[in-house]
């Protein structure tokens, strides 16, 4: 009889992350986040997609890490946002 096993391996992806953060491709981050980094790094790359304009990638980050006062100032945005365009079309 034949058993097969299975082992896991911890690879780290702090390089990884850095240089799509760098490239401002913050969406590859997020994927590369998703595999496993520090809620330390997710909060990183959440500041970095926030100053960068990437509400969506930031967003997902402080979810995840349920950071909620990055959470609640991306909510206030979205309303004022559809607010504003709820203005602008009248």
């Amino acid at each position: 009889m034949v058993q097969h096993m299975m082992m896991t391996m911890d690879i780290p992806q702090g390089a990884s992350l850095a240089k799509f953060i760098e490239n401002r491709d913050f969406e590859s981050a997020y994927k590369v986040a998703c595999m496993g980094i520090t809620e330390q790094d997710f909060k990183y790359l959440g500041l970095e997609a926030l100053q960068a304009g990437d509400f969506d990638v930031a967003s997902k980050c402080f979810l995840r890490i349920k950071e909620m006062p990055y959470i609640e100032l991306l909510n206030k945005y979205e309303r004022e946002k559809k607010l504003s365009g709820s203005i602008d079309k009248v």
